[in-house]
């Protein structure tokens, strides 16, 4: 999260250098590609929030999100609520106001496809043998 601040705080940063480019340089690249960190919180609170409708978990938790929420007393859920919510407003306004119009397309797509694979393959394929 920390690093995608810094990415975000980058964009804002340059943003009118950004704003009447037909395309974002390599150094805008690399900050909506941080600013864009923060959708691992959108997708943690999808994941919780569909093993809980499917009945899998009985509270929509996770990971270091709760364990944060359990030390400082508050309801287990909460952290990651707030985080899911402040990932989707970031990742938003990083897509919206930080990318060309002629760029989102190709980003989304690319996005898209990109997380499902990296998804598929560290938690199905490598992650259970390098981290059993």
């Amino acid at each position: 999260m920390l690093t995608g601040t810094l990415g975000l705080a980058w964009l804002l940063w340059n943003r009118r250098k950004h704003a009447a480019a037909e395309s974002l340089s390599r150094a805008g690249w690399c900050a909506v590609l941080l600013a864009l960190l923060w959708a691992r919180q959108v997708f943690n609170q999808l994941r919780y929030g569909l093993d809980w409708i499917q009945g899998e978990i009985d509270i929509p938790t996770g990971g270091d999100e709760e364990r944060i929420s359990l030390l400082l007393g508050i309801p287990r859920w909460s952290l990651l609520a707030a985080s899911g919510l402040i990932g989707v407003i970031i990742c938003s306004v990083v897509v919206g106001y930080g990318v060309p119009a002629l760029q989102r397309r190709p980003l989304l797509i690319g996005a898209s496809v990109g997380g499902a694979a990296g998804y598929i393959l560290w938690m199905n394929m490598l992650g259970p043998y390098l981290l059993p």
